[in-house]
């Protein structure tokens, strides 16, 4: 996975992940920011540094049909206060 690098714009106590990532890198990091509580699409982008176009189009899907994260309203997907957590094993 790429590592996270650190703002310079800041006194380095955050961290950024890299421009490109791989989509499987990028699956990860998702999961990751999404393993304590159920988290918006929205949210997942601000962390992620990824659009909200390229979150909900194309990585939630895929992590939704991989069985990796679970729905806040499962029978509603389209609910607008939707948010997403990664699925308890």
């Amino acid at each position: 996975m790429t590592p996270l690098r650190r703002n310079d714009d800041t006194s380095g106590e955050t961290m950024t992940p890299p421009k490109r990532m791989k989509k499987e890198d990028l699956m990860i990091l998702i999961e990751d920011i999404c393993v304590q509580e159920y988290m918006t699409v929205d949210a997942i982008a601000s962390c992620s540094g990824k659009s909200v176009a390229r979150i909900k189009n194309v990585l939630l899907p895929l992590l939704l049909a991989q069985e990796r994260l679970e729905r806040l309203y499962p029978t509603i997907p389209n609910h607008p206060n939707q948010a997403y957590r990664k699925k308890q094993k």
